[in-house]
């Protein structure tokens, strides 16, 4: 059963609003395309311009701080694309919410944030990124000055069957079960041996994707922000596709350092479970803000565990997570390598973060070489669950930097990774990957060093208290407080969602 957007009954807010924030919106975008350097592909298309005509909504598929995701079917747009029966072809259209459009300060952001996505999508064509199909036809301004009248801004993309925290639940439910049975030690290695294969099967048809995805972003200076398991998705294909562009930006190189930076300060964006220390306290960041993600997400992935699920105030996760160095106790970890890869992605010093291309070629190798499955690996799994480890979580960060695995970094282990980067993967990777496992075997003095590095950091960031987000709700809730060029700063804090 289709049905069409009906205009928006908002009470304050007039239609003057919407037309002089249109145009301040439209400006912005201009200044984004005049600065951007990312490029349409070759032989790639622009998305199809559309009206709202062409679309029939069929039914709400989630809401987001700003947003709402509706399926919907674009006949047009299906037989354009050779569908064979483009009357059923279903996708997914996303325009600015009810409440966005009625409260002034967040029909800026959030259109702001819309119009982004949308130019930031039509540049990108990978796999494991959700492609973007159509648009709203027109000017920008005159799109979005609609927006009360049911004709305002509006993207299509892909239609997804499944998000990643919806799989989790379902990995989660599948392990309570199988926990249920009372084990033999005979049963106990057999289990420990399925949930090490569990963990491979998870790294090959999840992390895999997840980390060619970010990494082709990022090879467009493309940051995320917002990277988490609502924001991962699968096709029918079971193709990981990461969406929701929504609080992404591009990046600038400066020329001068290895690092790259903001071309703004573009203030807190995220969810606060995930999100980077230097992010969470409004410092300019850059590509490495993903890469702290993405460990919390790939802990929760390797684990099944929900990251920090025994802090429940905002205030003790500001204080322990981000200005300290509190972060997920490793003990159902196996394998050293991923130990280090955790350790390093999740260092509270940004410079510290490997990339996604040398992350790419670490997975590759744990999945290729069979090190998680091999024998005597389960026996750690077992061990690890059944003897008490020493606490990781130190409230004063003095033994946070300790392995816990019992086994030394710089080992027998990181030689043999070491050495068998050099078969499997070309030169550039080779040069990262032997880079990325040379530094695991650091001496005492640069752990030192590294201590005092953290030690400033964490000053420095008692000095910036101030700016630190405004976290309001759970951890789960999505922040964005918006400082970007524009004539105010705001923040909206409401359940991030997903299609």
């Amino acid at each position: 059963m289709t049905q069409m957007i009906t205009p928006v009954m908002c009470s304050g807010a007039g239609p003057s609003h919407l037309k002089e924030t249109a145009a301040a919106v439209e400006k912005r975008v201009e200044e984004f395309e005049a600065a951007s350097n990312l490029k349409l592909l070759p032989g790639a298309e622009e998305p199809m311009e559309l009206q709202w005509s062409n679309v029939r909504i069929d039914s709400v598929l989630g809401t987001g701080s700003f947003s709402v995701v509706y399926k919907c079917k674009v006949t047009s747009l299906a037989r354009k694309q050779g569908d064979p029966n483009p009357k059923d072809k279903l996708y997914a259209l996303k325009q600015l919410s009810t409440e966005t459009i009625c409260c002034n300060e967040s029909f800026m952001t959030g259109s702001i944030d819309l119009a982004l996505e949308a130019k930031i999508l039509s540049k990108l064509r990978h796999e494991n990124v959700i492609e973007i199909y159509g648009v709203k036809g027109g000017g920008i301004a005159e799109s979005f000055s609609n927006s009360q009248a049911g004709g305002g801004f509006f993207l299509v993309m892909d239609l997804l069957e499944e998000t990643l925290d919806q799989r989790l639940e379902k990995w989660r439910e599948e392990e309570s079960q199988k926990n249920n049975l009372l084990m033999s030690i005979f049963n106990r290695k057999k289990q420990s041996q399925k949930r090490l294969q569990g963990i491979v099967d998870r790294l090959q048809d999840t992390i895999l994707g997840v980390v060619r995805g970010m990494e082709y972003c990022h090879s467009q200076n493309i940051m995320l922000r917002d990277l988490k398991p609502h924001n991962i998705g699968f096709d029918k294909a079971g193709k990981v596709r990461i969406f929701d562009f929504g609080l992404a930006r591009e990046v600038a190189y400066d020329g001068k350092s290895t690092t790259n930076l903001p071309r703004c300060n573009t203030g807190v964006a995220g969810t606060l479970r995930y999100i980077s220390p230097e992010n969470a306290m409004g410092k300019p960041c850059g590509l490495s803000a993903d890469v702290y993600s993405f460990a919390i997400l790939l802990f929760e992935v390797i684990t099944l565990q929900v990251p920090f699920s025994e802090i429940k105030l905002v205030s003790e996760f500001k204080d322990k997570v981000i200005r300290g160095r509190y972060r997920p106790n490793l003990k159902f970890v196996p394998s050293v390598l991923l130990h280090d890869l955790l350790k390093d992605s999740w260092s509270p010093i940004p410079e510290n973060r490997p990339s996604f291309m040398e992350i790419s070629c670490i997975i590759e190798e744990l999945i290729g070489s069979d090190m998680l499955t091999q024998e005597g690996e389960w026996r750690k799994f077992v061990f690890r669950k059944t003897k008490p480890l020493s606490h990781h979580h130190c409230p004063d960060g003095k033994d946070c930097m300790k392995d816990h695995s019992g086994i030394a970094a710089g080992s027998s282990f990181h030689r043999r990774m070491s050495g068998s980067h050099h078969k499997k993967h070309d030169h550039h990777k080779n040069k990262d990957c032997h880079h990325h496992n040379h530094k695991h075997s650091c001496d005492l003095g640069e752990i030192q060093q590294l201590r005092a590095e953290l030690k400033r950091e964490e000053q420095e960031a008692s000095r910036r208290h101030g700016m630190c987000g405004s976290f309001h709700g759970s951890i789960d809730d999505q922040t964005r407080s918006f400082n970007e060029n524009i004539s105010f700063n705001s923040s909206r804090h409401s359940k991030h969602s997903h299609h």
